[in-house]
């Protein structure tokens, strides 16, 4: 096969290897982490930087690369939720995606609280789902899918 006739996601992938060896600036992420598992069928399983297990969509080109390569996606939206909520609260979370949030809300409510999540994406609906029984919090976020 030609390069000419290697698929397109081929250049991709080769610009992530290159990123993934490349060090990453000094940020709060920190570098980049090897906490990526390809599952198939579009699907991967990441390890955040709090210690979440989360099952994404690869094909996603926002949250997912993030995730990937630094375990972490919006940390301003993650300090405000650890700095706003508090243990046994109820919480609605509209567009819930694949779940980076709302994870953070069923830990900062603990046992005692209620998520609400609401998502209209059938795909990551799925994925938030799975992605709540692996870490254990299925029980305290309620999830809505629409």
């Amino acid at each position: 096969m030609s390069r000419r006739d290697a698929p397109a996601s081929a250049g991709l992938l080769a610009r992530l290897r290159r990123l993934w060896r490349r060090p990453a600036p000094a940020t709060p992420a920190g570098p980049p982490r090897d906490t990526y598992c390809y599952l198939g069928d579009h699907r991967a399983l990441v390890l955040t930087r709090r210690g979440d297990m989360m099952y994404v969509d690869t094909r996603d080109i926002g949250m997912t690369p993030h995730l990937a390569l630094h375990g972490q996606w919006e940390p301003h939206v993650e300090r405000a939720i650890a700095g706003l909520l508090r243990p046994r609260q109820r919480i609605v979370e509209v567009g819930a995606n694949m779940g980076y949030h709302s994870l953070a809300m069923a830990r900062a409510i603990g046992p005692g609280g209620v998520v609400h999540a609401f998502e209209a994406n059938p795909r990551a609906c799925a994925l938030l789902r799975a992605s709540l029984a692996i870490n254990g919090v299925a029980d305290r976020v309620v999830l809505h899918p629409l």
